[in-house]
């Protein structure tokens, strides 16, 4: 599986992401997503739901329609600070584990 990866539409604005965890639960893969800007911009997703949606591109694409949005940037950093940020785990599959 691919680990770098861009969003066609941007999460709290960035588009660069790499997958960091591959995990089950209940008989269901899930995807750990991991902006490479930002570590507190994360997602789970189904990998069922990953693999079927549109909205994600292979690799890191360097289109103008892929650039930060820093307004939206902004206001989720500011937002964060009044909630409890997601922590990532990494096990042992995970490319990024390096112990």
């Amino acid at each position: 599986m691919n680990i770098k990866w861009t969003t066609k539409k941007p999460i709290f604005g960035l588009s660069h992401f790499v997958l960091v965890n591959e995990f089950k639960d209940n008989e269901e893969t899930f995807f750990v997503l991991v902006s490479v800007l930002d570590a507190d911009i994360n997602l789970t997703i189904p990998k069922k739901k990953f693999e079927e949606s549109k909205l994600w591109d292979k690799g890191w694409s360097n289109k103008k329609t892929t650039k930060a949005d820093i307004r939206n940037y902004l206001n989720f950093k500011d937002g964060e600070k009044k909630q409890d940020q997601t922590k990532i785990f990494l096990n042992n599959l995970s490319p990024f584990n390096i112990s």
